[in-house]
């Protein structure tokens, strides 16, 4: 199923297909090796919207879109004072474009200078007070009891003391997780710790491992410390999530609702493979809540765990996420809603939003197929994965093959999908040949 082919043909009124290319307001694209960025790149190209991509790495799977107008050198995410300069040389310089964030980093950076920024980009961005709110997850766990979203059982340590005491309580097993991704001197998805006597042991591994750059401080307080959640394997491998558009005054939106089931790493990892789920109506409606008391705006994506009946939330994505082209293929132009909203073109925003109400679901699968290949096989030759699920997995995508929406494959723009294999295997040829090499003999 090609994304780029639906994201022409999501049944748009005339006032919300966009201008000619040479009219139309250009949008800046960064990060160029993310899923979501690629996501965007094809449905604003796909419409004749001029997209700037900029970032570092040749092998980038949006730079070689064809839907990209243009490509440019910027400093990394990570570095950023450089970047935020950059940034404002380049709005300066250029005609104003629409700039959206799809990382954590860039959601907190563009918040945190939302004024300086304003100044020479169309921003659809909230306030840095609702993305601390949304990106702490202590700050977000206390909203979402407050609009009656439950969370896991969850406990913030000080200190080693509080540490034992709440491994005298807990129930395991449970998982060291950060509090916020933003600012991380490496990303890293947890440690999940079995029984009460490795808490503590875990928990001096984490505050050793798991650092901040500077700068943080003034706005999320300390947070070098981890946050000990409730660990759930079985609704670990199935984690549902609400994904959308919510407009500033909270009045337009547009959902939908699916399930991780296949992930990179185990027990925790960046989500591989998704199935098309119904929006659950009660879950919508805590989340439309949400949105409205944190006052955030824009893209949103929460993600559950299911225990029987109890679903409880634990992340909040308030940015472009990874498996945004799902969405596309389903009917929702979320990239599309973020521009219109950031232009001020409330009419186009209302078509963008009412069609996605209206469309039926394109994609019952979404899947990054050559990674997903590529793990089952080095999982079962490894015998880390067993025949049966090794037969299960193979089964599941052909069952779903001709409505499946691939990452990065797609007929009508071929490169990215190129380009995004040969970046997954690069670092496994590098290593092989390293280990393959005959050392050097001392004379």
């Amino acid at each position: 199923m090609s994304i780029s082919s639906l994201s022409q043909n999501l049944g748009l009124p005339a006032a919300a297909q966009g201008h000619d290319r040479a009219e139309a307001i250009p949008f800046l694209a960064l990060m160029p090796t993310y899923g979501g960025t690629l996501a965007a790149v094809r449905a604003l190209g796909a419409r004749g919207i001029p997209v700037t991509v900029a970032g570092q790495e040749w092998l980038a799977p949006a730079r070689w879109s064809r839907y990209a107008t243009r490509w440019l050198p910027c400093p990394p995410v990570p570095d950023k004072d450089r970047l935020l300069e950059w940034l404002l040389a380049f709005g300066r310089s250029e005609p104003r474009h629409v700039l959206y964030a799809p990382s954590d980093d860039l959601a907190f950076l563009f918040s945190a200078h939302l004024a300086e920024l304003e100044k020479h980009f169309y921003l659809y961005q909230p306030s840095i007070t609702t993305m601390v709110d949304v990106l702490d997850k202590r700050k977000l766990l206390e909203a979402c009891r407050s609009v009656g979203l439950e969370g896991l059982p969850t406990w913030f340590p000080d200190n080693e003391a509080d540490v034992e005491r709440i491994a005298g309580e807990a129930t395991f097993p449970v998982l060291l997780k950060v509090r916020t991704q933003v600012q991380q001197v490496r990303q890293n998805k947890g440690i999940v710790v079995d029984e009460a006597a490795g808490l503590l042991p875990a928990y001096r591994q984490f505050l050793a491992t798991h650092q901040y750059r500077p700068g943080l401080e003034q706005y999320f307080g300390d947070v070098s410390r981890p946050m000990i959640q409730r660990y759930l394997p079985h609704a670990a491998e199935r984690v549902y999530s609400l994904t959308g558009f919510v407009d500033r005054s909270g009045a337009l939106s547009a959902t939908r609702g699916a399930v991780k089931v296949f992930q990179r790493t185990r027990p925790v990892g960046l989500g591989l493979c998704f199935e098309s789920a119904p929006v659950d109506p009660a879950l919508a409606a805590g989340v439309l809540r949400l949105c409205r008391t944190l006052r955030h705006f824009g893209v949103f994506e929460v993600e559950f765990l299911r225990d029987g009946d109890r679903a409880m939330v634990i992340d909040m994505n308030p940015r472009f996420y990874g498996q945004m082209g799902f969405e596309t293929a389903r009917g929702l132009p979320l990239a599309l809603s973020v521009y219109y909203a950031a232009i001020g073109d409330t009419e186009a925003l209302r078509a963008c939003l009412t069609s996605a109400e209206r469309a039926t679901d394109g994609a019952t699968i979404y899947a990054h197929r050559f990674v997903f290949q590529l793990l089952l096989a080095a999982q079962r030759a490894s015998r880390s994965m067993s025949s049966a699920d090794y037969a299960h997995w193979r089964a599941w995508y052909r069952a779903n093959r001709l409505t499946a929406a691939d990452a990065s494959a797609d007929p009508i723009d071929w490169a990215p999908g190129l380009v995004h294999a040969a970046a997954e295997l690069l670092p496994g040829l590098r290593m092989l040949y390293r280990r393959l090499s005959p050392t050097k003999q001392a004379p």
